[in-house]
């Protein structure tokens, strides 16, 4: 999509039926009968969304009904046999449910139901409150766009937007969806872009592009050009971009190379590193694109986790760049038909970069997170009103909850906790990111190692999530932590996935700086994988603002390093490389970059 902005909100159905939690069996098996719906939204008094209870969820009574003899022959989960004895929609429902926002795109929305294999889902606002449901029929539905319309919506939004000096000569057909683009173009190497911006246009089938370059007059007066068509296309492109030259002050490899080494010395949720970077050498643009691969579909089911931990990347990008003196402009999901493209960094020019984040370019390789007890130290109210104020040039707030918020804050970190232990999907999800088996640095790959969970807490009321969960670790200690932790909470206005990311760049940069001034800190994200808990993390005086991230900090020792890996379980990216040339001989095994080109 480029031009109109189809969102969820375009398509979805805002007549929507939806079951309290008190909402007994019969009544549901009533309801998907005579509505003929596969699923239905469950909501709380606030009609938030808390789960959703399928036709799935109900075959469970049948599917177990000889439940005990089941039971006694292992097969079937617990959770499987709990919904099978249930008999209200709290006892049924699937939670937390898999919602999507009224201003995802279509695209967006999509991909999240191939993903989970679901066939609609319930629509919320920025505050988890349902507006609509949106099936896999409704995302169809653009499909039927008139021709007329489409061919309109090419005219002044491709062709007219980028290639203005074109666009008289240029023709664009649409029948049955299936658009044709004519003409010539004054620039061959525009013509992959415009082929896939026009793809991008909501309703379109598909994309035949017979564009040429200009036409020249030879001697004999015969004209000759550069045909975009069969391998004459391909040609004309490839001598297009060879011929394109770099300014002189542009990074070289190793250059490119040691800046991406610092954006991806990062936090991220589980340690998952959840990004991919692409270098683009004739235009100076780094390329941030979201790992949707290293996704957790149940504890971030909306990826707000992932794209905070891009944003953590970005700003690490940032200030690498501002460290070696470089200009650089930053645009956060830059193309909406391409979500996965979190954001592009250019390099303008040297000189006159941003001085504090240069400064803060020593911290990037000593933030670690330190899950160890912190001394009872309070930190200065000036530091504090510092880390505050670094938040703020990223779009977020930094407060810190006191008093009976404070308390509440906790609360609900260990009510997360809890639930945690006893939920087989969120402890599965743990598991798979999590490794027992890595006794040393040397060892580690991505996700948390075992001698990064820090010791058990045997006491205090330090927020600390225990990574072994049910499992035993060999010779893990236990020790007393703080019993008056400092917390802190990062907010924005909005709850987009721009926002996630701008929570992310602010999140690193209080780090950073909180680094730089001595202080250790550890991230405490239980709560906010829950949605009914995080809505209880705002701020009770002014009930404004999405919570993104917890932040424990203090003084006390610093964590081990987590390195990333090219050569972990889970790693599926090559090798930074050159176009069209083996990879640079000093590229670490840590970055996990996607390329250049």
């Amino acid at each position: 999509m480029y031009g109109s902005d189809y969102t969820v909100s375009d398509v979805m159905t805002r007549s929507v039926v939806a079951l309290t939690a008190g909402a007994p069996f019969k009544d549901i098996v009533r309801t998907v009968r005579t509505r003929r719906i596969s699923a239905l939204p469950v909501v709380d008094v606030g009609n938030r969304v808390v789960g959703v209870v399928s036709e799935a969820d109900l075959l469970r009574k049948e599917e177990f009904r000889d439940s005990d003899q089941q039971v006694r022959r292992g097969t079937g989960s617990a959770s499987a046999h709990d919904k099978a004895r249930g008999v209200t929609a709290a006892d049924l429902m699937t939670s937390p449910a898999i919602t999507v926002h009224a201003d995802e795109t279509l695209a967006g929305a999509a991909r999240v139901m191939a993903r989970r294999g679901i066939k609609r889902m319930p629509v919320v606002d920025a505050d988890g409150v349902l507006r609509g449901i949106v099936s896999r029929g409704d995302l169809l539905r653009v499909f039927l766009r008139p021709d007329q319309e489409i061919a309109e919506e090419v005219l002044r939004e491709v062709t007219r937007g980028r290639l203005p000096d074109s666009a008289g000569a240029l023709r664009v057909g649409v029948h049955d969806g299936v658009v044709t683009l004519a003409g010539e173009v004054g620039d061959t190497a525009v013509v992959p872009l415009v082929e896939g911006l026009t793809r991008s246009v909501e309703g379109v089938v598909d994309v035949r592009c017979e564009l040429s370059g200009p036409r020249h007059r030879s001697a004999d007066g015969t004209a000759s050009g550069a045909d975009s068509s069969g391998g004459d296309k391909e040609a004309a492109h490839r001598r297009a971009y060879e011929e394109t030259t770099v300014n002189d002050r542009a990074p070289s490899d190793e250059q490119v190379i040691s800046l991406v080494g610092d954006a991806v010395a990062a936090p991220s949720m589980h340690n998952a590193q959840p990004w991919r970077f692409r270098y683009v050498r004739h235009t100076r643009t780094f390329e941030l694109h979201a790992d949707y691969d290293r996704a957790m579909p149940y504890s971030d089911p909306r990826t707000r986790g992932l794209h905070i931990g891009c944003g953590a990347a970005l700003l690490n990008l940032r200030v690498a760049l501002a460290d070696e003196g470089w200009q650089a402009e930053t645009r956060l999901l830059p193309h909406p038909e391409q979500p996965s493209l979190v954001a592009t960094v250019r390099l303008s020019g040297r000189g006159g970069g941003d001085r504090d984040l240069a400064a803060l370019h020593g911290a990037v390789a000593e933030r670690h997170s330190s899950r160890f007890p912190f001394e009872e130290r309070r930190i200065a109210d000036s530091l504090r009103g510092a880390l505050a104020e670094a938040a703020r040039p990223e779009g977020a707030t930094l407060v810190y909850p006191a008093s009976w918020h404070l308390q509440q804050v906790l609360d609900l970190v260990r009510e997360a906790e809890a639930r945690g232990l006893t939920d087989s999907e969120s402890d599965r999800e743990l598991a798979e990111w999590t490794r027992t088996d890595a006794p040393s640095v040397n060892g580690a790959a991505d996700g948390v190692p075992a001698y990064a969970f820090g010791p058990v807490r045997s006491g205090g009321k330090a927020p600390m999530r225990d990574f072994a969960g049910p499992r035993r670790v060999s010779g893990r200690n236990s020790a007393v932590f703080e019993a008056a932790p400092q917390i802190a909470c990062v907010s924005t206005t909005h709850d987009r996935p721009e926002d996630w990311v701008k929570a992310g760049q602010a999140l690193e940069r209080v780090l950073l700086l909180a680094t730089a001034e001595g202080l250790v800190c550890s991230l405490a994200t239980q709560p906010l994988e829950r949605p009914d808990l995080r809505w209880l993390l705002r701020d009770p005086k002014t009930g404004a603002g999405h919570p993104q991230m917890l932040l424990r900090l203090g003084y006390g020792p610093v964590g081990p390093r987590t390195p990333p890996s090219s050569r972990g379980r889970r790693a599926r990216t090559p090798p930074l490389r050159q176009h069209g040339g083996a990879r640079p001989r000093h590229a670490p095994e840590g970055l996990r970059p996607c390329g250049c080109r």
